[in-house]
């Protein structure tokens, strides 16, 4: 039982404890003083801060009296090796995908989706990411260049400065 009361640990909490206790008992009385001048927001506060002291040796009280579980730091537990996996859990074949029960529209998107992550289409300002132009045909050229303008892009003539002044 004394070990409890003297240990590093308790020091510290005992520390903690003549600190924060008066720290907030001081703050309540100056807020009963801001309260009685006029500060309506202070009768609040002068009832708060022995509140925090309440709590203070609350948690005190607490902390002294709580006994250390020696099997959890004896001999420490498994790391599991990640948050999806169970190690209670019985193993099972993996899943395999069965084209044959695939409509024609998931097919489809499924094909979509696989020369999406193909990639290979040059990275440019309008494909950024460099995506097929028609991910349905990965092999397919590009119909045209950044630098060349293509026949349906439309490049406004840049007006005179005379005209703007005019």
């Amino acid at each position: 039982m004394g070990n409890r009361w003297l240990s590093g640990r308790a020091f510290v909490l005992h520390l903690l404890l003549l600190t924060i206790v008066p720290a907030c008992l001081l703050a309540g009385w100056w807020q009963v003083h801001r309260a009685l001048g006029g500060n309506l927001l202070s009768y609040f506060y002068s009832v708060e801060w022995p509140i925090f002291a309440i709590l203070a040796v609350i948690a005190w009280w607490q902390l002294i009296h709580d006994d250390r579980v020696e099997a959890e730091f004896d001999s420490p537990r498994q790391a599991r090796r990640s948050f999806l996996h169970r190690d209670d859990e019985v193993p099972s074949r993996p899943l395999v995908w069965d084209k044959a029960l695939e409509s024609p529209e998931l097919r489809t998107y499924n094909e979509y989706l696989q020369a999406l992550s193909a990639g290979g289409a040059r990275k440019t300002w309008s494909n950024p990411r460099g995506l097929p132009l028609d991910p349905l045909e990965p092999g397919r050229a590009e119909p045209g260049r950044d630098d060349q303008p293509r026949q349906d892009d439309h490049v406004a003539p840049r007006p005179d400065r005379t005209d703007l002044l005019s």
